[in-house]
C-alpha cells in the first residue's frame, strides 16, 4: 500500500499567509467594521421607505431628509416628554439606595463592625502614602473618559452622516460594487446582498418595536400596582430589550429588590408582571415579528451572543442576532451553489 503524497504549493502557503493578515486587520480594525455595520443596519431600516417614495416620483434626497427632520424630531419630542420625570426618578432612586439598603440588612452597625473584623481603618492609614499616585491615575481616568465620550460623539456624527450619504446614493454605490463582480455571479451577489439588507432592515424594525412594546407594558403594568420608579424601570426594560435572553432578566432584578423593601406581595406581583410580559414576548411578539425577520435557531443565538460578548463586549451582544443572520445568509447561499455544482457534475 502506497503512502499518500501530501505537497503544499508555493501558492497555497501564500493564501493561508494571506488569510491570516485579513484576519489580524479585521480585528484591528473591528471598531470601525461595527460602526459601519450599524451605519448598514439604519440604512436598511429607511431604504425600503426610500425606494418607495423613490417609486411614486419623489426624490430620494427629500425622502432622505424628511426621514432625519421625522426621526429628529421624534427623538426630542420623547426626550422632552420622558427626560424630565426620569432624570427626577433616577435622582430619587440614588437617593433613596441607602433607604433599601438598610431594609435589606445592611445597616451601619454591621458596617462598623466588619470594618472593625477586617481592619480597614488600618488598611486606609497605610496607604495615606498613596495618594499622589491615585491622583495620578484618576486624572488619567478623567482624560481616557473625555476621550472616549468624544470619540463617541464623534463616531455618532460620522455615522449620521454616512447613513445619509448611503441612503442618498443606495443605488449608484450598488452598481459601483456590481461592476467589480465577475459576470456570471453578479445576480447572485445582487440577490445575497438583498436578502441580507431585507434581514437586516427587518430585525432592526422588529427590535425597535419589540423594545417600545416591551418598555411601555413594563411601565404601565408597575405603574398600576404602584411600585416606586415605574417609568425608570419601563425604560430600563426597554433598552434592554435590545440584549437577547438575558436582556429581560437582568431587567428584572431592581424591579424585584425595590419590591421586596415594600412588601414580599408586592415582589411576587412584581415578578408576575415579569414573567407574563416575557412569555407574551416569547409566544405572541417575537414569532410574530421576528420569526420571519430572522429565523434562527435559539442556541445558535445564544453561541452567538457569547462570541459577540468576547469580541466586542456589550455592543457585540447587541448585534450578535443580526450578524448571526448576515452569516446564514452567506452559508447557504454557499450550500446552494455547492449542491448545485455536485448536480452539474
Amino acid at each position: 500500500m502506497q503512502a499518500r503524497k501530501i505537497e503544499i504549493t508555493t501558492a497555497t502557503i501564500l493564501k493561508i499567509i494571506g488569510i491570516i493578515i485579513a484576519l489580524i486587520l479585521l480585528w484591528f480594525l473591528k471598531s470601525v467594521l461595527l460602526l459601519l455595520f450599524i451605519v448598514l443596519i439604519i440604512v436598511a431600516s429607511f431604504s425600503p421607505l426610500v425606494d418607495w417614495a423613490q417609486k411614486h416620483k419623489i426624490p430620494r434626497l427629500l425622502s432622505t431628509i424628511l426621514i432625519f427632520i421625522f426621526l429628529f424630531g421624534i427623538i426630542f419630542l420623547l426626550g422632552y416628554l420622558i427626560l424630565p420625570p426620569l432624570v427626577n426618578q433616577v435622582i430619587d432612586l440614588a437617593n433613596d439606595i441607602p433607604q433599601y439598603a438598610s431594609q435589606h440588612n445592611l445597616s451601619f452597625e454591621s458596617v462598623k463592625n466588619y470594618t472593625q473584623e477586617n481592619n480597614l481603618v488600618e488598611t486606609i492609614k497605610s496607604n495615606v502614602g498613596n495618594i499622589s499616585k491615585n491622583l495620578t491615575s484618576a486624572s488619567s481616568t478623567i482624560f481616557t473618559t473625555l476621550a472616549v465620550a468624544f470619540g463617541g460623539v464623534a463616531s455618532f456624527i460620522i455615522a449620521l452622516a454616512l447613513t445619509f450619504y448611503l441612503l442618498l446614493t443606495k443605488n449608484e454605490i450598488t452598481k459601483g460594487i456590481l461592476s467589480y463582480v465577475p459576470k456570471k455571479r453578479k445576480e447572485l451577489v445582487k440577490k445575497v446582498g438583498g436578502e441580507i439588507l431585507l434581514k437586516l432592515g427587518a430585525w432592526a424594525r422588529g427590535q425597535f418595536l419589540l423594545c417600545l412594546t416591551i418598555g411601555l407594558v413594563i411601565g404601565v403594568a408597575l405603574k398600576i400596582f404602584g411600585l416606586p420608579f415605574a417609568l425608570t424601570l419601563g425604560v430600563l426594560a426597554g433598552l434592554l430589550e435590545f440584549i437577547p435572553t438575558v436582556g429581560p432578566i437582568i431587567a428584572a432584578i431592581p424591579a424585584l429588590a425595590i419590591a421586596l423593601t415594600i412588601s414580599p406581595w408586592k415582589a411576587l406581583i412584581v415578578l408576575i408582571i415579569y414573567v407574563v410580559t416575557q412569555q407574551l414576548e416569547n409566544n405572541l411578539l417575537v414569532p410574530t415579528i421576528m420569526k420571519k425577520a430572522v429565523g434562527i435557531n435559539p442556541a445558535i443565538i445564544i453561541i452567538a451572543i457569547l462570541i459577540g460578548a468576547e469580541l466586542a463586549g456589550i455592543l457585540g451582544i447587541i448585534l450578535a442576532v443580526p450578524m448571526a443572520a448576515v452569516i446564514s445568509i452567506v452559508l447557504r447561499v454557499w450550500k446552494e451553489q455547492s449542491l448545485d455544482q455536485e448536480k452539474s457534475l
